[in-house]
């Protein structure tokens, strides 16, 4: 997974890891597909948003560039809405967009890890579009001619910049090829013009100015760690991942908490990070949280966090999910369209969880979506039960509950559902939507 194509090594230990601990599920391949109307309407009303992708296994069809063929376990990247590429920099970094950036139209970045990368852990990517599917359009086949433009635009943007391989990949380039054209064969279809290769399952959330700081923040400090310090980024499927490096990223503005990376490995065994339950996660998280009930969200330590410190909650009007489909009539990758879950056969949840995410449309209609928030806040409001109240009854399971802490967070929690209340109303009136 994560990008882990020509590496033997870091298959191998994945494999092991799934075998240990589970099994990849298929699951079915219905989702809504996403469109750039939707979009548009989307970027219009949330300016700041992260948005996670669980994409596909990726395979090359024979007889054109280089052989590529990824892990089952597909890959994960994140996209940040209001954050730009720092092109000042020698290597791969990114800043929260200024005005002159968004009046420029650069308004958004993907970031993508690679098992390749030696000096840095990522590289980011301008333009969602060119992100995800290499400024193709959607109605149109992926012909070869289409592919070379969408490499020889990433020279222009130079995506690469700073970027070294691990040395024994590039001795497997073949005769008479470039480092520069093995790179970008290796990583088009992962870290840029994705769909081209893959598709990708996306769960976005809104997020403030002051966590996509602490985001960009976090990815900063680890491509900073290896670019300046000379140690290796050796990548694993079980402890260093693209699923830690994205999901931690969230954790780092306090969305959810974080994965843990290079630890003891039977530890590291029961923390092992996947994109496909990484989605269904940040969607659930996003959505499915009882707000109709403090005290289960007080519990929560990064949610109750959140609130007191941020006036935010993790539930909120706005967490969609959308599929981006792999280009069709391909003429350069296999097509993939299902998602893998790593998960225990008749245990795991992840797969009932998908099933209802794809088919109710409050996960992926933004109107359904606000009209149904709307509710949720309203009905928690007028359900609102007395702190004491509340206080005495957690005191019978949790004799040891700070009342004055939870005092604090009761009356934030009100504050903060009484504001997505507002915002929920005044986005359905911005959009003209009844």
């Amino acid at each position: 997974m994560c990008g882990a194509k020509s590496v033997v090594k870091a298959v191998t230990i994945t494999s092991a890891a799934i075998a240990i601990l589970a099994a990849f599920l298929p699951i079915a391949k219905a989702a809504p597909a996403s469109t750039p109307a939707a979009s548009a309407l989307y970027d219009e009303v949330y300016p700041i948003y992260a948005e996670f992708c669980a994409a596909t296994r990726i395979e090359k069809r024979p007889g054109f560039g280089l052989p590529v063929k990824g892990g089952i376990g597909g890959h994960g990247v994140i996209y940040l809405q209001g954050a730009c590429r720092d092109k000042s920099s020698p290597y791969p970094r990114i800043q929260v967009c200024r005005d002159f950036d968004r009046t420029a139209g650069m308004t958004g970045v993907g970031v993508s890890v690679n098992s390749d990368f030696v000096n840095v852990n990522w590289i980011a990517t301008e333009s969602k579009s060119f992100f995800l599917n290499g400024d193709v359009p959607e109605n149109e086949p992926l012909s070869r001619q289409a592919y070379l433009k969408a490499r020889q635009r990433a020279v222009e943007m130079q995506l690469l910049k700073g970027v070294k391989f691990h040395p024994e990949l590039l001795q497997k380039k073949p005769p008479g090829m470039s480092d520069e054209e093995y790179m970008l064969e290796e990583t088009i279809g992962t870290d840029y013009a994705i769909n081209f290769g893959r598709s990708l399952y996306c769960a976005r959330i809104p997020i403030s100015d002051e966590m996509l700081g602490s985001m960009v923040k976090y990815l900063n400090s680890l491509n900073e760690k290896y670019y300046h310090s000379g140690t290796p980024y050796n990548w694993s499927g079980i402890s260093d991942n693209c699923t830690h490096t994205t999901r931690n990223a969230l954790a780092a503005a306090d969305v959810w908490k974080q994965a843990l990376t290079n630890r003891f490995i039977l530890r590291q065994l029961f923390n092992i990070a996947a994109p496909s339950n990484n989605f269904v996660e940040l969607a659930r998280r996003g959505n499915d949280l009882p707000l109709d009930d403090p005290m289960a969200i007080y519990r929560d330590p990064i949610a109750r966090k959140a609130v007191l410190e941020n006036h935010w909650l993790p539930t909120q009007h706005g967490v969609l999910i959308e599929r981006v489909p792999i280009h069709h009539d391909n003429q350069v990758f296999k097509e993939f369209s299902q998602i893998e879950f790593l998960a225990v056969p008749g245990i795991s949840p992840y797969r009932a969880r998908f099933k209802k995410m794809m088919t109710e449309s409050r996960y992926h209609d933004l109107r359904t979506n606000l009209l149904w928030f709307i509710e949720r806040y309203q009905h928690a409001l007028d359900s609102r039960r007395p702190v004491d109240e509340l206080v005495a009854f957690e005191a019978n399971v949790n004799p040891g509950i700070d009342e004055k802490d939870f005092e604090a967070f009761y009356q934030s929690y009100y504050v903060t559902l009484a504001n997505q209340l507002d915002d929920a109303t005044m986005k359905l009136a911005l959009l003209g939507i009844e």
